[in-house]
């Protein structure tokens, strides 16, 4: 699969998430904004995690593995996975306030994430 297909499967996988926090805020964590808000973290579970189980798919890091992209890959599966199931937690705890405190972290890190993948896609390459 080309670089750029697994690009657009991270921005999916980060709209959904998107989409659905922001149901979350407007309807106070109903059932329906969670599971959209897991299909895109498990969306983004399957792009991370398929070139390891040796499927013959191809990672974003086969365009041109450096540093960044390394740091961000290992960032997000030890951030925002972590913190999801965290969120989870309080939002089946019914703890609202520490769920939606918890999404809106996730948001923060999971963009800076997606700048660093994209930093270091694009941006290290430039700088030749």
């Amino acid at each position: 699969m080309p670089s750029f297909a697994i690009e657009i499967i991270y921005f999916g996988a980060f709209g959904l998430f998107l989409l659905g926090s922001a149901l979350s805020f407007r309807e106070n964590g109903s059932y329906r904004a969670v599971a959209i808000m897991s299909c895109g973290v498990l969306a983004d579970m399957a792009v991370r995690l398929l070139p390891l189980a040796d499927s013959g798919y191809a990672p974003v890091s086969a365009a041109g593995g450096n540093s960044y992209i390394s740091f961000a890959v290992a960032a997000g599966m030890g951030t925002v996975w972590p913190a999801y199931l965290l969120a989870l937690l309080f939002w089946r705890q019914k703890n609202k306030s520490f769920f939606h405190w918890m999404i809106a972290g996730i948001e923060i890190v999971w963009f800076a994430d997606i700048i660093l993948l994209l930093y270091g896609l694009y941006g290290v390459l430039l700088r030749l």
